[in-house]
Parts: C-alpha cells; structure tokens; sequence
C-alpha cells in the first residue's frame, strides 16, 4: 500500500506513520505505535475545519525530514494548520513547503512563548522527554489550547 500524490489511500495514522518512518507507527525503529492512541482520540478532530496542531519535537534521525507533521497532514488533509517546535534551526527550512516552525529550546519558558501567538487544537510533546521539560511545556502553552482541545 503507497501514498499516491494528491489522493488518500491510506486512512489509518499508523499506516501514514510507517510509510513516513515515523517511531509513531508500529514498524520503524522504536516503533511506540502511539497511533493507535492518538488515532482514537483525534477521530473528533478530523472532520473539523482550520484545526491547528503543535508538535515539539519533530524528528529522532536527523533534520533531513519532518515525518510526523507530513503524517498529520495526510490524515487531516489541507484544512490543518501545522506548527512544529525544535530545538535544532535546520527544521525552519520546512516552512517553505507551509509548515509554520518555531526555534527554540523547550526547557526555556522564553522559547516556548512564540508559540502562544496561535491557539492549538491538539498539542503534542515529542521533544526532550524529560519530565522538567513536560512540564515547562504544559504550564507555558496550556493557554494556548483551545476549549475542547487535547
């Protein structure tokens, strides 16, 4: 099964993950097949006009691609805005193909504020996975998540 230019064949996130190589699906590398959770829970959200997703963190390999932002633009289609977060500046080359990316580190509230100038339907913590961080993010963006929003 291929992902063929401008048409949806595949539905399943965890499908998109892994022909993205993405650790979110259930086949590349770690492969922590959060899909299936996150499947779940955006079922809400997928039929939803200018819905808007945050990552942090947006690749484990290296800065040559952004594989779940390009999932979650497959599976919500063009009406998804995306914003992605990173520490590494090589991710703000992915703006010219209409991906919104924010530079800075996530330990730092400082950094974490550009972000507050959107509100976000979903956001999602991939970065650093260290608890102090989590933490930092959730009190500085929680703000920024839209009533009803994840």
């Amino acid at each position: 099964m291929g992902i063929q230019k401008g048409v949806h064949i595949m539905t399943s996130l965890t499908d998109l993950a892994n022909s993205y190589n993405s650790d979110k699906g259930n086949v590349y590398k770690c492969a922590h097949h959060y899909t299936k959770h996150y499947e779940d829970i955006f079922r809400v959200y997928k039929s939803r006009k200018n819905l808007s997703l945050l990552e942090i963190g947006l690749n484990r390999d290296d800065c040559s691609d952004i594989p779940s932002l390009r999932m979650y633009k497959d599976y919500f289609g063009e009406e998804i805005n995306l914003y992605g977060f990173d520490i590494r500046p090589e991710f703000k080359a992915f703006e010219r193909e209409g991906f919104n990316i924010y530079i800075g580190d996530q330990s730092a509230p400082s950094s974490l504020e550009q972000c507050l100038a959107k509100d976000y339907d979903i956001v999602i913590d991939d970065g650093s996975h260290a608890s102090s961080h989590q933490q930092i993010s959730l009190r500085e963006l929680w703000a920024a998540v839209k009533p009803g929003g994840v």
